[in-house]
């Protein structure tokens, strides 16, 4: 929490309703909320330097993203979640984009799936799968055989930066190695790379 939002937490408490402000959720969600935000703002600029070439400005971007505070009242580091959400909404919108029976989204994963191994490997396979088994993703048969064919029907969860004592240090490499599949994806299903 912020010193001038701590101030003015403080300020309220000698108003009516005292503390109320001050233990009810709303100031978690509001401090969340920033945190989020400048989250999904630097790890944009950072797949939008990785897109360019410029694999230092992605650090740097990717770096202060992984060093914004844990958030307690979702459980998450900001920058890791934002993380994860830049490859599901890369997914999404190549879904979304697709014409009924194109299925290219689908075989860009996969061919992405080809190229990297370990963590990276693990997640976009997870993120894919998540498709395939969400009831509110209305996807066509060949959709989901393709993605069971690809990454199987099991459930899996995508548990990313879900640990409060993991370290910006810890978190960084992992959220580039991250970033990267999702630009490898971009440039795969959008320029054709």
């Amino acid at each position: 929490m912020t010193d001038a939002w701590a101030s003015y937490l403080d300020e309220r408490r000698n108003r009516g309703f005292g503390d109320i402000l001050a233990v009810s959720g709303q100031t978690e969600s509001r401090a969340a909320s920033g945190l989020h935000a400048g989250a999904e703002n630097l790890v944009t600029k950072a797949l939008r330097a990785l897109e360019e070439g410029d694999e230092e400005r992605a650090v740097r971007y990717t770096s202060q993203a992984s060093r914004l505070p844990w958030d307690a009242h979702e459980e998450v580091w900001p920058g890791a979640l934002a993380t994860h959400f830049a490859l599901f909404e890369e997914l999404s919108e190549a879904m979304e984009d697709a014409e009924d029976g194109d299925t290219r989204w689908i075989d860009d994963a996969v061919t992405v799936l080809g190229e990297v191994s370990g963590e990276p490997r693990e997640h976009l396979a997870r993120t894919l799968g998540i498709f395939g088994r969400d009831a509110t993703i209305d996807l066509s048969s060949a959709e989901a055989k393709k993605i069971h064919r690809a990454v199987g029907r099991d459930p899996l969860d995508v548990e990313f930066g879900t640990d409060p004592t993991e370290t910006p240090e810890q978190l960084l490499p992992r959220m580039l190695d991250l970033l990267r599949v999702t630009n490898r994806y971009h440039l795969v299903h959008v320029h054709g790379q």
